[in-house]
């Protein structure tokens, strides 16, 4: 297949705008404040439904004290504007607290204000008018604003916003006991309003100049309902039934399933949420998943065999080309063209423990109200080269000295609370900095890229001098007084420009996989710095330690450290290193081929690499089954200690570039198995090295990887195991 098809030529990554998706998470007043996060003034809210008010579009929120606006500009954070008091108050009172529904009477021009307090109280004494649903209905001759439809138990009310006056009008459209309302819909003139309440489904026509009427369609209770302009049809909802309806008559109905009594029907089971596409495609919600009714009648289902991430689905709402779908374990979005679909859960996206009661989208942005808040995310447009300067402010926090390293946070979410300190890899993550600012200053010549490449390699360079034992490096290090982490052992430096200091022992083959990834990109790509001969030193130091300690990095206690093992007696011979056998030997053989040809004795590198690879040693050829999949043993971090060997062993090759047979042998092998990952930095390892299975979808991967990547580095919560996508 065309797709299938390898890549015999340079692959040019354009770097296009992209869709970013950024949320604004707002929390309920009572919650603990986040950082980043907006706080609300409510403890609860019921429905979000997109609406345009003052010129501006954005959602109209049915909360516990009353109804709320937040307006949604395009491609910047996201304000709550509070509709102010009941309907005859000021809009600008943006902290006014909506006491209930508004008035039955009639008060277009009213401008009354309500104090924080005054609405405080009044909210304690209307529960029973609280809107329990909201359907926004556009008026152009209302200033191109929405009026909004409310229905609440005692009757249904509708809205106007007048950007002349900057307030709200309100007039009753019909005063009837409604019971307790799950949606209402209207048609696009307002002429036609859709109740579904636990009393029933009641059809309100309106006419101008004319009082409004009122047909009880049904006394069943009714779960959703939803309007179809395209058809001129409503969509409704009971634990058993869904209905079509025009202008008040009932077309036809069709079976939910019910899963209890296993008696099946078109739909699967009761449709909790109903929404119609501009081209009349109705999509519902229901514990199975989302079911999709196309124009012509026909029903299908949206499960996760077409990659629904979840099911326990509760609402849905299309935007443009984009269903979102809320579900009791976070949001989905479901790109229409492509069929692809992106899942957001947790506090990455989304606050409280994600169950969405309701979601609302338009314009590219979705609101969603969740059983701990409302998100906001927005659809923004980003290139790879704004992102990349994104992370590079991010960067700075996790700056300690010249050494990378997570941070800790003593409090939950909260970034102002990071806490830097030492880490067992510091050298690791230090060195991806090293090579990926190196690569900026290849690319670009920028003097930052030059400067932060070098910062970043002083702090490495720290962890070799702190030991005051020439080729021995740390794990960490902290300055005096500075405190460190219990575990492992800690060594007071008795080097003189360290006083004081104190360094972590033991370092591990991953220390040194990072230096010896990063040594040999800063000789080659900082060659107009004097860096680059220091870096070739650093090599040569390492590599001289541990080949002159027969493959063993000795640590101050003269014995070798825990992971410091490259000796082929243990690594052929000992049960205890199977496991690591084809990892370690690549390891070595990868350093010692970069130490051969940037350090200062090349003969002594070369006779070593020959040793390892001679017929009794035979590292060339443990290789080549590095990666263990029978049974499956696989540790990502594994990963990291092949795929970074793999490139210094193409770096150090001279000037041909080339893999040797058996090392390229065993990178076709890992590749195979590790592409599905999708990793942007394994697949572009693999062809830089010339891989023979490069293929134009992994070219594709690479960018895929980079653009979906999540903005924040935080370490939030996150759970897969309830996904139905995956497998």
């Amino acid at each position: 297949a065309a797709a299938a098809a390898t890549v015999s030529t340079a692959v040019p990554v354009k770097d296009v705008p992209y869709t970013e998706f950024v949320s604004h998470r707002f929390t309920y007043h009572s919650a603990p404040a986040v950082d980043g996060w907006g706080q609300l003034l409510f403890s609860q809210a019921k429905q979000a439904v997109a609406a345009t008010v003052g010129g501006q579009s954005g959602f109209v929120l049915v909360t516990d004290l009353g109804l709320f606006f937040a307006a949604a500009p395009a491609g910047s954070p996201i304000t709550p504007i509070t509709i102010a008091g009941s309907c005859t108050a000021d809009v600008n009172s943006r902290v006014t607290v909506i006491p209930g529904a508004p008035s039955s009477s009639s008060s277009s021009n009213a401008k009354g204000r309500r104090t924080h307090r005054k609405a405080n109280a009044a909210a304690k004494t209307a529960a029973a008018k609280r809107p329990h649903a909201a359907a926004a209905v556009d008026d152009a001759a209302n200033d191109g604003n929405d009026f909004v439809i409310l229905a609440s138990p005692s009757g249904v009310s509708k809205m106007g916003y007048s950007a002349a006056f900057g307030v709200w009008s309100c007039a009753t459209v019909k005063v009837f006991p409604l019971g307790s309302v799950s949606a209402v819909s209207a048609s696009a003139d307002g002429s036609q309003i859709y109740v579904a309440s636990s009393q029933g489904l009641y059809l309100l026509r309106t006419q101008p100049g004319a009082a409004a009427t009122v047909t009880q369609l049904s006394s069943t209770a009714h779960l959703a309902v939803a309007y179809s302009e395209t058809q001129q049809v409503a969509f409704a909802s009971t634990a058993d039934r869904v209905y079509t309806y025009q202008n008040g008559i009932a077309l036809r109905f069709e079976w939910s399933s019910d899963l209890t009594s296993q008696q099946g029907g078109a739909y699967d089971g009761p449709l909790m949420d109903i929404t119609v596409a501009p081209d009349g495609t109705m999509y519902s919600a229901s514990v199975v998943g989302v079911n999709v009714r196309y124009p012509n009648a026909s029903i299908a289902r949206l499960g996760w065999r077409d990659g629904l991430p979840t099911n326990m689905t509760t609402a849905v709402s299309f935007d443009s080309s984009s269903l979102w779908v809320g579900t009791q374990r976070g949001a989905c979005r479901w790109n229409q063209s492509d069929g692809s679909w992106r899942y957001f859960y947790l506090q990455r996206y989304l606050p409280g423990t994600s169950v969405v009661l309701d979601v609302a989208a338009a314009g590219g942005v979705a609101c969603i109200v969740t059983d701990g808040g409302v998100a906001f995310i927005e659809e923004q447009l980003w290139t790879l080269a704004q992102k990349a300067a994104w992370y590079e402010q991010i960067l700075q926090r996790h700056d300690r000295y010249g050494l990378v390293g997570d941070c800790s946070l003593s409090s939950f979410g909260n970034i102002s609370s990071c806490h830097n300190h030492d880490d067992d890899n510091n050298g690791l993550w230090t060195s991806l900095i090293v090579g990926a600012e190196c690569f900026r200053y290849a690319v670009t010549g920028s003097a930052d890229a030059k400067a932060a490449a070098i910062h970043f390699f002083n702090g490495m360079k720290l962890l070799n001098d702190i030991t005051a034992v020439k080729g021995l490096i740390a794990r960490s290090a902290v300055k005096p007084g500075e405190p460190h982490s219990a575990d492992g052992f800690w060594v007071p430096s008795a080097s003189p420009d360290y006083q004081g200091w104190t360094w972590k022992g033991d370092a591990s083959s991953d220390e040194v996989t990072g230096h010896m990834f990063a040594y040999p990109i800063v000789v080659r790509l900082l060659k107009d710095d004097p860096t680059s001969q220091v870096a070739a030193t650093l090599i040569d130091n390492l590599m001289g330690y541990i080949t002159r300690n027969d493959f063993y990095l000795i640590d101050v206690t003269g014995k070798p450290t825990s992971w410091g093992v490259w000796n082929p007696q243990e690594i052929n011979n000992e049960r205890y290193w199977s496991d690591n056998r084809g990892v370690n030997s690549l390891e070595i053989l990868s350093w010692l081929r970069a130490a051969a040809q940037y350090g200062s004795n090349a003969t002594l590198y070369k006779d070593a690499y020959g040793e390892l690879c001679n017929a009794t040693n035979q590292y060339d050829g443990n290789t080549l089954n590095l990666k263990i999949t029978t049974p499956d043993d696989d540790n990502y971090s594994d990963d990291e200690l092949t795929f970074f060997p793999f490139y210094t062993h193409l770096v150090s090759g001279g000037t041909s570039g080339v893999l040797p047979v058996p090392i390229l042998a065993a990178l076709e092998r890992t590749f195979a198995i590790a592409s599905p990952l999708r990793s942007s930095l394994w697949n572009t390892i693999y062809y830089a090295a010339g891989g023979q299975r490069f293929t134009e979808a992994n070219a594709a991967d690479i960018v895929w990887n980079l653009q979906t990547w999540p903005l924040e580095l935080v370490d939030w919560p996150v759970q897969n195991s309830h996904r139905r996508d995956v497998w």
